[in-house]
């Protein structure tokens, strides 16, 4: 069986002046697409318990993350070894109750311990910072997600039930008064009544999206 090694010497080959054409002139930019491509795919695989293809799909990914690291190291950026120090650096720095520091082990003690220590990571002086952090090229909805959960955290209150109501059911659904930001709101407050029901927005679009394609085939 080919081992890392192998992949990282493959990608080294292939951005090689005798190697690929196509691969040696790639660059992260260049890149950005396949990488979200790949990461969905994988995504998919999940959703769809499809083991076999999960495990191709990772592959995609994971020959992302090499070549990625590649192109940063022939041009003095950083290394793949580096990159790997880094994740295995941060992940014990913020497992202490795993790594020996300390004896927290309820989830709600680990989560609030994780915060902290990337706010300290990030030299955010507040968690209104954290906000600055999440990164606009998100799902909306997941990424709405994101923000009501740091404005909580930052002591924010966001919407009573009876104000989710009203503005989900005052919306005029007649064309002529209807604006990107009304529908923005709107879309924003139904997310956070999701939040509040345990439902995952995102998951809950993707599902209906789904049974929606389905449905329609189905009659066709």
């Amino acid at each position: 069986m080919y081992t890392f090694k192998d992949l990282i010497a493959i990608v080294k080959r292939l951005r090689a002046k005798d190697g690929c054409p196509w691969d040696r002139v790639q660059t992260h930019e260049s890149l950005r697409g396949c990488m979200l491509e790949e990461a969905y795919e994988a995504v998919d695989a999940i959703d769809r318990s499809d083991v076999e293809n999960l495990k191709e799909e990772l592959g995609d990914v994971l020959m992302q993350v090499v070549m990625h690291a590649e192109i940063a190291s022939e041009e003095g950026q950083f290394t793949l070894e580096e990159v790997i120090d880094g994740i295995s650096e941060k992940l014990v720095r913020r497992h202490p109750h795993v790594f020996g520091m300390t004896e927290e082990n309820s989830q709600d003690g680990v989560q609030k311990t994780w915060e902290e220590i990337k706010q300290i990571e990030k030299n955010e002086e507040t968690a209104w910072d954290g906000l600055k952090r999440i990164p606009l090229v998100l799902p909306a909805c997941l990424r709405a997600q994101k923000i009501q959960k740091k404005m909580e955290k930052a002591g924010y209150h966001l919407a009573s039930v009876e104000t989710m109501n009203t503005k989900i059911h005052d919306i005029n659904l007649s064309t002529e008064t209807l604006s990107e930001e009304i529908i923005g709101e709107v879309l924003f407050y139904i997310v956070l009544a999701a939040r509040k029901a345990g439902i995952d927005a995102e998951q809950a679009l993707a599902e209906y999206n789904k049974e929606f394609v389905n449905k329609i085939i189905g009659q066709n």
